[in-house]
């Protein structure tokens, strides 16, 4: 029996006094997550034991130095990202493009603007071309007579 939560989405979580009920499914996966974390941290923490002193210095710098390069690679990315948005702009192109693009590295980020904008920009042209061809309106019906006199009854 799965049942539903008493709280709006737009309202916070964590309101003291209140109670939010979860779904049989949404604790599931609360618990599962959890679960993993603490099985990690025990992981962490049984290899640290195993360690003597020295290793542990060694281990804590390699962690760290891993942790200062998954911010530098975040941060790199963020500024891709901002200068990306911006090129978008100037290029009088959707900044919703920017979720398209690859921000691996900054070669990768700018062949990928061209590429996007130019499909964006394709993409536009057909459909304008498209609606500004339509169809030609008919002036003679095919017995040779007047399509819109014949609509009016007109002879």
């Amino acid at each position: 029996m799965e049942e539903k939560e008493n709280i709006p989405e737009n309202q916070p979580e964590n309101n003291p006094g209140e109670e939010k009920l979860y779904s049989e499914r949404e604790l599931k996966e609360l618990i599962g997550k959890e679960t993993e974390e603490l099985k990690m941290k025990l992981l962490e923490t049984e290899k640290l034991a195993r360690m003597d002193a020295e290793e542990k210095v060694k281990y804590s710098r390699e962690m760290a130095e891993k942790r200062l390069r998954e911010r530098e690679i975040a941060v790199a990315k963020r500024e891709l990202m901002a200068t990306a948005i911006e090129k978008l702009s100037e290029a009088d192109l959707p900044k919703g493009l920017a979720a398209c693009l690859n921000y691996e590295s900054e070669e990768s980020c700018v062949e990928s603007i061209s590429a996007v904008s130019e499909a964006f920009r394709e993409a536009v042209s057909e459909a304008v071309n498209r609606r500004l061809k339509g169809n030609a309106p008919k002036l003679i019906s095919s017995t040779g007579k007047d399509a819109f006199l014949d609509g009016l009854g007109i002879e």
